[in-house]
């Protein structure tokens, strides 16, 4: 859990992006952000302005979303490469370019410390779900040196157990992939006070071999109850 969200008003800044660029709203000929100390453009094609209700036909809705969604990733790859402060003074430029409310909408605000505490139950062992440290700020802990990698996982750790009223031991890196940690991350993790971790990276157990700090796991696309059960069955049998 990313303590820095519990409660907040606002959507993660991946949802809120494409909430602002793949909406139903138009758009003007370019945006600006700041990117490190920057600002950078990004050009809006005419045919990805119009809104979806001038939208006339299935092509011309496909040509349009299709260029949004390429300003959209190409701009998810900037904020990626930057450090949490920053990315939410880009995130703040854009609501205001676009004048779209920052409010989360119902379907993608986090949940509050009260519905993390039922969601773990009332005991430990009450709950399928174990709730484990993912930082404060979701930051990708590469950008960072190892002492504010600790403080991230340190601090999200003291947060979910003054919730829960219990130890949380484990965690999941933001982002998770290979390039998202580096050397330093397995080593801030355990100065965290953290028995495991886990990473996104595809890998095998190897008995003692598997660093408990680098554990590898499944990513969880969204997606409904029945196709999640038939991923599990997969996932667990092949």
């Amino acid at each position: 859990m990313s303590t820095g969200q519990i409660g907040s008003p606002r959507e993660f800044w991946w949802d809120a992006l494409e909430r602002l660029l793949m909406g139903d709203h138009t758009l003007p000929n370019a945006l600006h952000l700041p990117i490190r100390e920057v600002e950078r453009d990004w050009m809006i094609p005419d045919e990805a302005r119009i809104s979806r209700c001038d939208v006339r036909s299935a092509q011309q809705a496909s040509t349009r979303d299709a260029l949004r969604a390429t300003v959209m990733h190409d701009m998810r790859s900037a904020l990626l490469d930057l450090r949490s402060h920053e990315v939410r003074r880009a995130m703040d430029a854009l609501h205001i370019q676009l004048g779209v409310t920052m409010l989360s909408r119902d379907s993608y605000r986090t949940c509050t410390a009260l519905e993390l505490l039922k969601l773990a139950g009332e005991r430990e062992g009450d709950s399928l779900v174990s709730i484990g440290a993912h930082t404060v700020s979701h930051p990708r802990l590469a950008l960072l040196d190892a002492q504010e990698q600790t403080e991230e996982l340190h601090e999200s750790r003291l947060v979910l157990e003054s919730i829960l009223g219990r130890s949380v031991t484990s965690a999941a890196y933001p982002f998770g992939r290979s390039i998202d940690v580096n050397r330093d991350t397995a080593s801030a993790a355990r100065a965290a006070g953290l028995d495991v971790a886990c990473t996104l990276s595809p890998a095998a157990l190897c008995g003692g071999r598997t660093d408990p700090m680098l554990l590898p796991r499944f990513a969880v696309h969204p997606m409904d109850g029945d196709e999640l059960s038939r991923w599990l069955r997969y996932v667990a049998l092949g």
